[in-house]
């Protein structure tokens, strides 16, 4: 919590957190805080997930942070896999104001793409830097924690997503002495899929003739394709990229159809970006009906050619 008194005077700030029953808060849900004349501060609270949460499933959690005369909000995800750290690994928070400036340790950590698709893995290469003579011992986390020895050296570590969405990667170097912390924002996108609205009519008659038309969005997929199947038979192969007003019209016979139910398959092929091929199927249902005894004839033999 980002606290800031921008007066000329001393203020105490009274912070309350508010979580639901999942969320253990260690130590005081409540504060006071003394601030100094235009001070800014960061007061850290530890908080921990119940242990019996399902693990098949993700977890949204509210926080709410409250002041005499304000409020703040957030939420943060909980998923089994995630990085999973001990008390002693997040206690130093707490006196992370009083050792940010301890200048002969840095990190500095690169990732090479802050976009990537779910199915994708990356690398994190951390740059730690040390300009003492002491040999010290520290703790660095990225992921998971290790004890290593101080010095100029490159820790590179792979990074699995395990959920879609906006998320950070932290890393970070520490000891009883000092912190130091490094925080990458990486979007993680979920695979793609051709988005389109759908029109048609769910009923038609033998003598009738139908439309299903398709309106695609403005960023379809460069390189995508359409083709559809009425009862497994292909009646239209298209390149949705080069359609008019990115809308497909397909005129349907009752003529053409089966008596009863009738399967329209829509079937998308595409690449992305990293020229990974996809295929997505959609299918949509129109029932012939009303029909009379010649037309159930003309429909028998219709079918069996076919």
């Amino acid at each position: 919590v980002i606290i800031e008194n921008n007066e000329d005077f001393y203020q105490i700030v009274e912070i309350r957190l508010v979580t639901p029953d999942s969320i253990k808060i260690e130590g005081n849900y409540e504060r006071l805080i003394l601030l100094k004349p235009n001070e800014r501060k960061n007061e850290y609270f530890i908080i921990k997930v119940s242990d019996d949460m399902d693990k098949k499933y993700e977890y949204t959690i509210p926080v709410k942070i409250k002041t005499l005369w304000s409020e703040s909000s957030a939420n943060f995800v909980v998923l089994d896999g995630e990085q999973i750290l001990s008390y002693d690994d997040v206690d130093f928070f707490k006196e992370l104001t009083n050792n940010e400036n301890w200048d002969d340790v840095n990190i500095d950590c690169e990732i090479d793409n802050n976009q990537i698709y779910i199915y994708e893995n990356l690398f994190v290469e951390c740059v730690i830097k040390y300009n003492g003579k002491e040999k010290i011992n520290a703790r660095f986390c990225l992921f998971e924690c290790e004890d290593i020895v101080l010095e100029n050296q490159i820790i590179k570590k792979q990074f699995i997503p395990k959920r879609v969405g906006r998320q950070d990667i932290k890393a970070y170097v520490q000891n009883g002495d000092f912190v130091k912390v490094d925080i990458l924002p990486l979007t993680v996108l979920d695979r793609p899929h051709i988005n389109y609205e759908l029109n048609y009519e769910k009923q038609m008659k033998f003598n009738e003739e139908k439309s299903i038309e398709l309106t695609f969005e403005d960023n379809v997929l460069e390189k995508s394709q359409i083709e559809v199947l009425i009862n497994n038979n292909k009646v239209i192969s298209k390149d949705i990229d080069k359609l008019d007003n990115n809308k497909l019209i397909l005129t349907i016979s009752g003529s053409n159809l089966k008596s009863g139910e009738n399967e329209i398959k829509l079937i998308f092929k595409f690449e992305d970006k990293n020229k990974k091929n996809y295929v997505q199927e959609d299918n949509v249902y129109i029932e012939l009906t009303n029909l009379n005894i010649l037309q159930r004839v003309i429909v028998f033999i219709i079918q069996l050619f076919n």
